[in-house]
């Protein structure tokens, strides 16, 4: 596999943009649905959700309530264009 390095893995192709979280521009590794019902990386919208009145990161607009659902599609799509680029999966990346 390609080796790590500070901004990801050095010619590791860029994943596809459905993949990536909308807020830190990073690979999804545990994507969940906020009630905007937009996809984001866990830590990422938690973050933003920390905040009073929180908004949608993605329209600006009031979140109704903090409930996050795993996104297992996008979890899968993740793990299947890891192991097609030959990238060995993490047991984090493999939790159903």
């Amino acid at each position: 596999p390609p080796a790590p390095t500070s901004g990801g893995f050095s010619s590791f192709p860029t994943p596809p943009e459905h993949l990536m979280c909308p807020i830190n521009k990073t690979l999804m590794r545990d994507p969940v649905v906020a009630a905007d019902g937009y996809t984001y990386e866990r830590k990422a919208i938690e973050r933003f959700l920390r905040r009073p009145k929180p908004v949608s990161p993605m329209t600006s607009k009031h979140m109704p309530n903090k409930h996050l659902i795993a996104n297992q599609v996008t979890r899968r799509l993740v793990q299947e264009f890891l192991r097609h680029h030959h990238h060995i999966p993490t047991q984090q990346q493999q939790h159903p």
